[in-house]
């Protein structure tokens, strides 16, 4: 395509168009690439709907090469979820993941910060049975996780408030595996209870 020498009104064969029929026509003499055509006919059909022109300019960008899937996939998610930010973004994280853009692990802690919800994790477990004092494991734990605790009876720092539910996880693991009679709440829990019930 090429851009003509002639304005569009001075060839005769026009003259007798009218409305979007004249509108396509003058579209198509005097767009100069096809992705210029395509955006003057969306123009054309859907100018005064800004939902459709966002959602086909998209669409012709990826037509045209002017985007990824990936690209395309995600400024599709805000358009879909304009009135949403949260389930633009989370629709966006699982956009992300099919890409493996992220882990799983990660994810799953985004998607839990994007709806405020407690998310603990464990990923790096190591554990040598002949030298119990080189065991260790890495906690990864969002800011939700840690309120969640503090909202359920467990006081202190961040620190103190961590560790004493991994005390009471562990306890709890062992009360079991020696198939002791465990009641239905932790021992930090528990101890709280006692207390209260002493006062």
């Amino acid at each position: 395509m090429h851009k003509p020498l002639l304005p569009f009104g001075f060839w005769p064969g026009h003259w007798g168009l009218k409305g979007k029929t004249r509108e396509i026509a003058k579209a198509e003499y005097e767009s100069s690439t096809p992705y210029e055509l395509d955006v003057r006919l969306l123009e054309i059909n859907h100018g005064d709907d800004s939902a459709a022109m966002a959602r086909g300019k998209l669409d012709l960008d990826l037509k045209h090469g002017y985007l990824t899937d990936y690209e395309y996939r995600q400024k599709l998610a805000d358009i879909e979820n304009n009135h949403d930010d949260t389930l633009a973004a989370i629709a966006k994280l699982d956009i992300d993941l099919e890409h493996k853009k992220i882990t799983q692990l990660e994810y799953d802690r985004k998607k839990a910060d994007l709806l405020e919800e407690p998310w603990v994790s464990m990923p790096t477990i190591n554990w040598d049975p002949a030298v119990s004092n080189r065991t260790y494991f890495q906690l990864d734990y969002n800011d939700y996780f840690y309120k969640n605790l503090l909202a359920n009876g467990y006081e202190g720092t961040e620190d103190d408030v961590i560790n004493k539910w991994l005390n009471d996880i562990c306890i709890s693991i062992i009360e079991e595996i020696n198939g002791m009679e465990a009641e239905l709440v932790t021992p930090t829990r528990r101890a709280d209870l006692t207390d209260d019930g002493d006062e």
